[in-house]
Parts: C-alpha cells; structure tokens; sequence
C-alpha cells in the first residue's frame, strides 16, 4: 500500500509539472498568454517602424536579383501576390506600398555586379534558396515546406524557367552568412530590408509590410504596452528568435542586453513565455498569430 501511494503522488507530481509548463489546460485548449491589444509599435528617431519584407541575393548577383524583381512587379500588377499573401494569412494592408529598396536601403545599396548565379541557374534548372524557419514565411507541415516566401519565390523561380526550387530552413542568424558562403543563392522568409543589411547584401523589392506584435501572461501583470514599458522596468524580461529585428528595436527603445534572452525560433520564446522564463515575447503581428493558433490558443 505505501508503494502504490508513493506512485501515485509521482504521477500527480508529474501531471502537475506538465501542465504548469504548458501554462493551464481548460478543454483541451492552452490558456494563460495574451497578446496585447493596444501594443504601441515601435518608433525609432520618430517615424513609426514598419517593416518591408524582401528576398536578399550577394551583392555580385544584380542580374538575378534584377531578374526576380521584374517577376514580382508582374506579380503586384496582376494582382498574383495579393492571391499569394492571402493564401498564408496576410490580406491587402499587408501589401507593400510606394515605398522602394533604394528608400528603405537608405543610401546603403552596394550592388557589385559580375555574379553569375542566374546563368549557372538557367542551365543546370537548379537554385537553392535559405528560409527562416518562421511561420507564416517559412515552416514545414506533415513533411512539405510552406509558406509565403516559398510561394512567392517558387513561382518566380519557375518563371524564370528555373523548375528546381531547393528549400533549406535554417536558423536565422545563419541566413546572410550562408548566402555570403555561397551555401544558398538566395534568401528569405521574414526578413526585413534595413540600411545595415543592405551593406551586407543586395535586396528585391518589398514583398510585403507589417508591424510588431507583444505577448505576456494573461492579464499583462507588468502592465507592458509598449517597449518602452519594458525598458521602464529592469525586472522585465523578453524572448526574441536570435538575429531578428525586433532585437535592433527593443535597443533602441532603452530595453538592456540581459533584458532580452535570444531564442532559436518562435517555438522556443513560446516556451520561454509559457514557462515563466521570461516575461513577454515579441515577433511580426502574423508570426504571432500563427504560432499562438498552432499552440492551441485561442482569442486574438
């Protein structure tokens, strides 16, 4: 008798542990995060932060990159990449507007020239592309890869005569460097076109636009609405997937290095926030979205 309650206070023990780590279960559904509804999006020297999502190519591969923009003009005028966001959850506010690579590079834009990746490409009918393992941009479900960067730049790459459309999912901080290393012949998923990475490669134009979004614990008990709310308070702490932008904002609004904890993905700053490990996580409104939504969560 004293064996078996001593297993079954383990048991109890372990279900109590695992439903603490997934923050609550009523129903089947995780409970316990929220986003905020009136999160105030970043503002750098300013101007309001929103970010312009593009494919990047190394600074040598200007035809390629020339050739891919001429493709996705065709897809804005045709009204194909509106059907293309749709498909992964954007809608028609999440459309780039007038704004420009060059604009958005701010003076950064250092085309080379000389590469010959497309050429290389056309004949072999082969490219090999690195995306961020970030949904809705990039993942993999039952086995095939999906998402918005994929099907934009399979179809381009298809209409371009290019029928092999290689996908590799990778952290995000190994992205440019692995383009610089001639790993990938292009990259994308989620990344935005800043006047610092424009020094490192040359971008498309805009595929899309959109802001930030912030989860904390249900009922937001550091009253966090903004990230300067979490620079306020030293306590505070935030998960953002390593090497992303939002780490560059968090900075600039006054937030402290051992404030922010670098995470591989989306799925581990879930975790984090879900565990107590940190206070809140930051990500794209439709990362944010998705990953709440494949985690079981429920409300907006």
């Amino acid at each position: 008798m004293f064996r078996k309650s001593i297993a079954v206070v383990f048991v109890l023990f372990l279900i109590a542990n695992v439903l603490a780590a997934c923050g609550g279960d009523r129903g089947g559904q995780k409970v316990g995060i929220e986003v905020v509804a009136d999160f105030q999006q970043p503002v750098i020297d300013g101007v309001e932060v929103i970010g312009y999502g593009a494919a990047a190519f190394r600074k040598e591969d200007v035809e390629l990159r020339d050739a891919f923009n001429a493709e996705l003009e065709k897809l804005k005028q045709s009204g194909e990449l509106l059907e293309l966001l749709e498909q992964n959850g954007f809608s028609e506010t999440e459309l780039p507007d007038e704004r420009t690579m060059e604009q958005l590079c701010d003076g950064n834009h250092q085309p080379l020239g000389g590469g010959d990746t497309l050429q290389r490409a056309l004949e072999t009918g082969t490219i090999t592309i690195g995306y961020a393992n970030e949904k809705p941009y990039a993942y993999e479900e039952n086995g095939e890869m999906r998402g918005e960067a994929i099907d934009i730049a399979t179809t381009i790459f298809h209409r371009l005569g290019i029928e092999n459309v290689e996908g590799q999912l990778v952290a995000w901080d190994t992205l440019i460097p692995g383009l610089q290393a001639g790993r990938f012949d292009v990259i994308t998923a989620g990344m935005y076109i800043t006047p610092e990475r424009c020094q490192q490669v040359i971008f498309a134009e805009p595929e899309y636009k959109i802001g930030e979004a912030l989860a904390v614990a249900e009922g937001n008990p550091h009253q966090l609405y903004s990230y300067e709310d979490i620079a306020a308070n030293p306590d505070v702490t935030i998960a953002v997937m390593q090497g992303a932008i939002e780490v560059e904002y968090l900075l600039a609004a006054g937030v402290s290095q051992n404030q922010i904890q670098q995470v591989p993905d989306q799925a581990a700053a879930l975790a984090a926030l879900e565990s107590g490990r940190v206070d809140a996580i930051t990500m794209t409104t439709l990362s944010m979205k998705s990953i709440l939504e494949s985690a079981g969560y429920t409300g907006d």
